[in-house]
């Protein structure tokens, strides 16, 4: 694609805008909670927050495969060698990340 856009990644982007909203409790949730446990144990916040904090992207739904471009459920991400898993938190996303171009 070079620097031209590409309808099915302009669809993604905003669809992975839309998941990233709807996070936006969740996160307030955790970043409280973790605040609270650093403060209890001394760790600064950055510490206590290098971990992806969304379960959703922890143990999502699907991951795609980035080389071969192929989807999996998560269950069979062991199917993709590591460094080319990316995790994709809903259908939604899975559908989109796996559209023809």
């Amino acid at each position: 694609m070079g620097h031209q856009g590409h309808p099915v990644a302009e669809k993604l982007g905003l669809d992975f805008y839309e998941y990233a909203l709807s996070l936006r409790e969740e996160k307030s949730k955790v970043e409280s909670d973790r605040g609270n446990r650093s403060a209890k144990s001394g760790k600064s916040r950055a510490v206590a927050s290098n971990q992806p904090w969304p379960e959703s992207f922890r143990n999502p739904a699907f991951v795609g495969d980035i080389v071969n471009q192929e989807i999996f459920r998560f269950e069979r991400a062991a199917m993709v060698p590591t460094n080319f898993v990316t995790p994709l938190p809903t259908r939604e996303l899975a559908e989109t990340w796996d559209r023809e171009p």
